[in-house]
């Protein structure tokens, strides 16, 4: 059994997580004594593994390897994050059912803090990004935020440009530390024993073409019901187009400014482009709201956007309600078509204490909307900096915003 488990968490073997208890403080999410994690720059080898199970150290791994793949995957569940929701009452059978009810193959699994993950386990090594992809489709089917946090956060590791070594980038803990802690969950919520955790993951192991199927038919599921002309764009747009008849519903602005950016580069003619921003009020408002977006007030909009080459607005909370980036990009009018002057993410900033100067890494969102790869600054000038800042990225990245 233990074999079977290291071989299912298969990952960057360069280096692993761990929790140093020199350094402790008080976790204000759970009121616990909490560890400093950090990498420990040694080999992950078999025993690693094995001392994990065994209780002698509680480890991490980064599931992303060094060509950039991956055969598990997570979706974080923070329940700090989930609007009126506590680690103390949220409710982890929501979560179970759901993946009951739409089939997925997912394995809810309780996480060190007391939160859930939500692993996916693949027969082989895929893209990083490609499962990445894959997870970001399933947030909004728990009602998650669209940058709900997923394993791996790095789907590209970078190199150290002094070194030449790779940079391990963001761990996740590994479950079943001492066999007994950090277990799956049945669908009933009773924790699996770790022989029955191997057992059940070796039943539901995912090959790359049922990605695809899952893929399919949540696209489907989207677009049925909806105007055939939504099909190549994101499907945010064509999920609001169906909710702008709720009279409790307020994003129509909102709607109209990215169904602008959709039509304008499905249609670039500009007399086919404003004559659909022109007929969408009347098509997807009821008629008390549409007669609010009069000729005089669509004709001064149409006069703005003209002039606009900004893209769409994914970060709008209206829309990252039904976002789906993994689909979306996929689409050939949608993220990536429609991201033109925009800036890529940053996120995960960490501060490096060295001497005499301290360092700086970031993750930066690569163009398709998902991947991250880690860049690192040698000082501080290279965040505030904008030319530093752009080199770093184009280094660290493979891209130059």
């Amino acid at each position: 059994m233990d074999k079977k488990y290291i071989e299912l968490f298969n990952g960057y073997k360069g280096a692993y997580g761990v929790a140093d208890w020199t350094h402790v403080k008080i976790d204000p999410k759970t009121g616990k004594r909490a560890p400093e994690y950090r990498w420990n720059y040694e080999p992950f080898t078999d025993q690693v593994f094995i001392d994990h199970l065994n209780g002698a150290k509680s480890v991490g791994i980064q599931p992303t390897n060094e060509n950039a793949q991956t055969k598990f995957a997570i979706i974080d569940v923070d329940p700090d994050k989930i609007p009126g929701c506590t680690y103390k009452d949220y409710d982890k059978k929501f979560f179970i059912d759901k993946i009951q009810e739409f089939k997925l193959p997912l394995i809810p699994i309780e996480s060190k803090s007391g939160g859930l993950h939500l692993y996916i386990f693949m027969k082989e090594f895929v893209s990083a990004a490609l499962l990445v992809s894959f997870l970001s489709n399933l947030l909004t089917l728990f009602k998650l935020n669209p940058n709900a946090e997923i394993f791996p956060k790095q789907t590209l590791l970078s190199k150290n440009v002094e070194t030449g070594e790779l940079r391990p980038g963001q761990f996740v803990n590994l479950p079943y530390y001492r066999r007994t802690e950090r277990r799956a969950l049945n669908t009933d919520g009773t924790p699996f024993t770790f022989e029955q955790f191997i057992e059940l993951v070796e039943a539901n192991l995912v090959g790359i073409d049922d990605l695809d199927k899952i893929t399919d038919g949540i696209d489907k599921q989207i677009y049925e019901g909806t105007d055939d002309n939504f099909k190549d764009g994101p499907p945010c747009l064509a999920a609001l187009s169906t909710s702008m008849k709720d009279p409790e519903f307020d994003g129509k602005d909102r709607f109209m400014y990215n169904y602008h950016v959709f039509v304008k580069l499905k249609y670039p003619d500009k007399d086919t482009w404003t004559r659909k921003v022109k007929n969408a009020p009347v098509k997807y408002f009821e008629e008390q709201h549409a007669n609010a977006w009069d000729d005089k007030f669509l004709n001064a909009k149409i006069r703005s956007w003209t002039r606009s080459e900004k893209g769409y607005t994914c970060k709008d909370e209206v829309l990252q309600k039904y976002c789906k980036k993994g689909i979306c990009s996929k689409k050939k009018f949608g993220i990536l078509a429609g991201s033109r002057g925009t800036y890529p993410e940053l996120t995960n900033l960490k501060k490096i204490e060295l001497a005499p100067e301290p360092e700086f890494e970031f993750d930066v969102t690569l163009a398709d909307g998902f991947s991250k790869a880690t860049v690192h600054c040698h000082d501080i000038s290279y965040l505030t900096e904008q030319r530093k800042r752009r080199n770093v990225i184009s280094r660290d990245a493979h891209f130059t915003p």
